[in-house]
């Protein structure tokens, strides 16, 4: 555990394999869920991709994962739903979206970006 990069270069020097930084970690997750009110949670999970918690749009209700055609227009994974807090893992094209639902995706944070911003 690291505070600062010259601990950081310590550890190392000490043998240490891996240094975590877990203020700066927690402060940039908790940026992230504040940045947006679409994200319920965040996981980085290294600087290209990321997973996230968010809601359904109105106008998915009622319609499947394929008749939206949600990969090829929204470009990220579907990896589960989380309704009434139970999670579903892997989702298969004929799910229907139901009220109150919240998506599991993945993808780089590039276009998981440009996925929260189409939920306005």
């Amino acid at each position: 555990k690291a505070t600062r990069e010259n601990h950081a270069k310590f550890l190392l020097r000490c043998g240490a394999d891996e240094i975590v930084y877990p203020e700066k970690q927690i402060a940039e997750k908790t940026a992230m869920r504040f940045s947006a009110e679409h994200i319920f949670d965040y996981i980085e999970l290294n600087p290209e991709y990321s997973i996230v918690e968010a809601p359904i749009k109105q106008s998915w209700i009622g319609k499947t994962i394929e008749q939206l055609a949600f990969r090829q227009k929204y470009g990220v994974n579907i990896l589960a739903t989380k309704l009434n807090g139970k999670i579903t893992p892997i989702i298969q094209a004929d799910h229907l979206f139901h009220n109150d639902e919240h998506l599991i995706v993945f993808g780089s944070k590039k276009v998981v970006i440009d996925f929260l911003k189409q939920l306005d």
